[in-house]
């Protein structure tokens, strides 16, 4: 940082930083894993993001995505072990659902 810029930091804790003159806050919101969710539990979520993003009228508000990588098949691979009893017909359709997503 440059010596003549000044921030005027006061207080920077936990997603919160207040300045000489305004407060910024910032918040990750986690992944859900939203195919395995029911019709009510997806609406349910929807909803209850609507009205967090609407609680925020009238602010300032920047979203920022940050993409990750992710190992499909390190997510197959757990999920297949993690199956203690897998039904008739399991791995077809876990190597289907993962190549729907890679």
């Amino acid at each position: 940082m440059s010596r003549g810029s000044h921030l005027g930091l006061r207080h920077l804790d936990d997603g919160l930083m207040l300045t000489d003159d305004t407060a910024w806050a910032w918040f990750e919101l986690p992944t859900v894993s939203y195919d395995f969710l029911s019709g009510g539990e997806r609406e349910a979520l929807l909803l209850g993001h609507a009205l967090a993003l609407a609680g925020l009228s009238g602010s300032e508000c920047h979203l920022a995505i940050v993409p990750e990588a992710y190992e499909v098949a390190a997510w197959a691979a757990a999920l297949d072990r993690s199956t203690s009893r897998p039904a008739s017909g399991w791995k077809p359709y876990l190597d289907a659902i993962a190549g729907h997503v890679t």
